[in-house]
């Protein structure tokens, strides 16, 4: 499975993956493509990143074990702009499934 700033590198166009993992890099982007996740904080503001939510909840819970104020960055479904997440104001990840959604 790829990690989080694997798949980061090959959005951007790093050439951090080995032609020996791209294929199976390559399925993973596309799964977490496919899997979109909502991020629900503190005031009712919700982000949605792409992502299996079990991933998003292990940058979450990575960024809190942090320094004191560091932030989850994870890049936004819809804008493609890259958000900072505070651990300390998530209330709840919700996985949405795209071919549902408006």
């Amino acid at each position: 499975m790829s990690s989080q700033r694997e798949i980061a590198a090959i959005e951007a166009g790093s050439d951090v993956a080995a032609d020996s993992t791209s294929r199976s890099t390559d399925a993973g982007i596309e799964q977490a493509m496919a899997s979109v996740t909502e991020i629900v904080l503190a005031g009712g503001v919700s982000v949605r990143v792409p992502g299996d939510p079990r991933e998003v909840e292990a940058a979450i819970l990575a960024a809190d074990r942090g320094s004191i104020m560091e932030f989850a960055w994870m890049t936004e479904a819809e804008s493609g702009c890259r958000v900072g997440v505070n651990p300390n104001h998530v209330l709840m990840l919700r996985a949405i499934d795209p071919d549902l959604d408006e």
